[in-house]
């Protein structure tokens, strides 16, 4: 069997039920041949970010063995570099569901994001340490996890 051959990177939107085509004004059209093509999928994610995380998405433009056109969804680019360690938030006071810290200032404050994508990767004993500042809440657990490579 053969693969499919990529042909470049794109942003579809779900909502749009289709494909950029034109990035100012942003405009989408159904078939994945008239796709505005990005070189690489760091360049499709950064378009699609522009538009909003859960409005766009970068897509894998692809031939398949038929020869027609379609298209592969891609994994959401992480700013915490594989093998690093992120730390999860779940405070049962928010409706928000799970928080991932993305930075920390000088003075020890956090910022968080609801997006995993956002999360900050830190060093095993960082990321422990840190966990057990943050569960000095009531209602708030943290964990760490590795990012997988």
């Amino acid at each position: 069997m053969v693969m499919a051959e990529r042909i470049g990177y794109a942003v579809y939107s779900e909502i749009e039920g289709g494909y950029l085509v034109t990035a100012s004004p942003s405009n989408y059209i159904w078939d994945p041949a008239a796709a505005l093509l990005y070189e690489t999928a760091a360049k499709a994610w950064a378009s699609a970010d522009r538009r909003g995380p859960k409005y766009a998405a970068a897509v894998a433009i692809v031939r398949d063995n038929s020869g027609r056109l379609q298209h592969e969804e891609l994994p959401f680019p992480m700013k915490a570099a594989p093998g690093s360690w992120i730390v999860r938030i779940e405070d049962t006071g928010l409706p928000l569901g799970s928080l991932y810290v993305t930075s920390l200032s000088r003075d020890g404050k956090t910022r968080a994001s609801t997006e995993i994508r956002d999360a900050r990767g830190f060093s095993h004993e960082q990321a422990l340490e840190l966990a057990a500042q943050l569960q000095n809440k009531p209602n708030r657990t943290a964990e760490v996890e590795q990012v997988s490579v």
